[in-house]
């Protein structure tokens, strides 16, 4: 099946909406500090960075290889299945989710766990739910099957 014109309807772009995630609650834990252990967390912060960074740079370079649009604004033009898109489904929504937690864990800060809990769940249903929707009409089938053969997170 051909994909259709246009683009699933979203309540932001992902990455406005983990800055926003960024933003609340870094800006909480200035105002409030509340922190997750007495330690430093640095270490484990940076590593869960790093992770989230290597798998959407993964990602992007596997979608741009195949041809599509990277942006969920825009038409997708192929189902792309391989790559880090054969373990998730969403696998630069999941990076975003483990950089935005490697943050919470290199700061310290509850607060950017509780805001990263709250974001998760708008992306569920303001951003994920609308693009399977679109790519269940786009693609078909084919699609429906890479949905039950592959998690949406991991």
């Amino acid at each position: 099946m051909a994909p259709s014109h246009g683009h699933p309807s979203l309540i932001l772009p992902p990455p406005v909406l983990f800055g926003l995630n960024l933003a609340l609650g870094g800006g909480l834990q200035r105002i409030m500090p509340w922190f997750i252990v007495a330690g430093q967390l640095i270490w484990l912060g940076m590593a869960a960075i790093g992770f989230g960074l290597t798998v959407s740079l993964w990602a992007v370079v596997t979608m741009h290889r195949a041809g599509t649009a990277v942006d969920p604004r825009r038409t997708a033009t192929r189902l792309v299945e391989h790559g880090p898109f054969a373990f998730s489904r969403n696998p630069i929504y999941l990076s975003m989710a483990v950089a935005s937690l490697g943050v919470a864990l290199w700061v310290n800060s509850y607060w950017l766990l509780l805001s990263l809990g709250v974001t998760l769940a708008i992306l569920t249903y303001g951003v994920i739910k609308p693009e399977e929707k679109y790519l269940k009409d786009s693609f078909g089938e084919p699609y429906l099957r890479y949905q039950r053969r592959v998690r949406r997170w991991f």
